[in-house]
């Protein structure tokens, strides 16, 4: 991804090559200026040369779809084991009419995208019929048939996806905002392959959608009439009507005030799912539009992707977080990077979470060691050559470990249950 400006700065015949300059980025390097001419580009900056992805490697992977050619960008996990399928999350971008692009996922990018790379998920941002960068016929494509075919091009793609990674096939969930709030609630009353889904800000129904944004022109370049004039067309690609073939667990979240994707239909989506005995919830944040401004709900909406990534929440961590910071405990600091590096913790935007299975693993060391003792009791000077971590963090996880009943206290000792 990059913006660019050609300059041209006078028309005389020695000035008269062009030249141009540019911020560059891609998901593996972060933004700097580059300029020059077009055949002798250079970079300029290089404020961000000491700044690393702390998700996996990506791919640009490219599918057919009814002779189509379609694309889409494809996270990694952080770490992976040879031999070893790993769960995808699809992420479907929002408008239809845009795109995902290969920009830097760091401070203000997406936050979701990271942590789920880093909690050990496969990330999938297709770019199906009806987004940008493939010429004016492909963004067109969706045309009066939202939902249909750029669904199958996204099903497609994640057969693709499986096929030439290790990718586990029974372990998909499905997201997006906005139009890929839509697609989150198309998707699950027409297929039932995704184990789970969030849906936010989406649309369930688009008659009823008609009577309660305060946009509503947008859609009739794309149905070519009014949803009172052609029901039908209408009809086809709204997800209530097909409510009753859900399955999937959904967690649908949207703004009070949205003006874009009103809450209503949310809760019709949401009552629907209900009916016909899904698991579902519904979670509306007060006083917000379409995009949240609230720093509270901000977070709040990205603990919940934590926590569904497999992140335990940010008060576990959070005796970690001044060590993190504090460039004064120079020992903490590098504790706390080995434990980032080999996964066990994960940071991400300056918050610093344990990764559960990084936990499980941990518990079963910490159980190996007390089977080598008499009465199964373990102190703390122990426990933090174990956990590689001083006694100053030590003792906060262990008291995580009392909370889950891992471990009982007794005095300075803990007995492993």
């Amino acid at each position: 991804m990059f913006v660019a400006w050609l300059l041209e700065p006078d028309n005389t015949p020695k000035t008269k090559d062009k030249f141009l300059a540019f911020v560059r980025e891609s998901l593996a390097s972060p933004p700097e200026v580059w300029a020059g001419p077009p055949n002798r580009l250079a970079q300029i900056t290089h404020v961000n040369a000491g700044v690393l992805p702390s998700w996996g490697r990506s791919a640009n992977v490219r599918w057919k779809s009814d002779g189509n050619n379609v694309q889409g960008f494809l996270i990694f996990p952080r770490q992976m084991n040879p031999g070893q399928r790993y769960p995808m999350v699809v992420y479907v971008h929002g408008g239809p009419s845009s795109a995902i692009r290969p920009a830097f996922l760091g401070e203000g990018g997406s936050p979701e995208q990271v942590a789920l790379s880093q909690a050990g998920y496969f990330v999938l941002m297709p770019n199906p019929r009806g987004s940008y960068g493939q010429g004016e016929a492909f963004t067109r494509a969706n045309v009066k048939d939202f939902g249909r075919g750029d669904l199958r091009d996204i099903m497609t793609g994640v057969d693709e996806v499986i096929r030439r990674y290790p990718v586990d096939g029974n372990r998909l969930g499905i997201k997006g905002w906005s139009y890929g709030g839509f697609m989150t609630m198309w998707a699950v009353t027409q297929t039932n392959r995704f184990r789970a889904a969030v849906a936010g800000a989406g649309i369930a129904n688009w008659l009823s959608y008609t009577g309660q944004n305060g946009i509503s022109e947008w859609m009739v370049p794309f149905f070519g009439k009014t949803a009172y004039e052609d029901k039908a067309v209408y009809a086809q690609s709204s997800p209530i009507n097909f409510i009753s073939n859900a399955r999937t667990p959904t967690l649908i979240v949207v703004g009070e005030r949205d003006a874009e994707c009103p809450a209503p239909q949310s809760f019709e989506f949401w009552r629907g799912l209900q009916h016909v005995g899904v698991k579902t919830q519904l979670v509306v944040y007060p006083d917000e539009g379409h995009q949240f401004e609230n720093p509270a709900h901000k977070r709040d909406l990205l603990e919940k992707a934590y926590r569904a990534a497999g992140l335990a929440p940010p008060s576990i961590a959070e005796a970690f977080s001044a060590a993190g910071l504090n460039a004064k405990e120079q020992h903490a600091r590098k504790i706390l990077q080995l434990l980032i590096d080999s996964g066990a913790l994960v940071k991400v935007h300056g918050e610093m979470f344990f990764h559960r299975a990084a936990l499980d693993d941990l518990t079963k060391k910490l159980r190996t060691r007390a089977d080598q003792t008499s009465d199964r009791a373990i102190d703390v000077g122990a426990f933090k050559d174990l956990a590689g971590i001083s006694r100053k963090y030590a003792i906060p996880l262990l008291e995580y470990f009392d909370r889950h009943r891992v471990t009982r206290r007794e005095g300075e000792r803990r007995v492993v249950l």
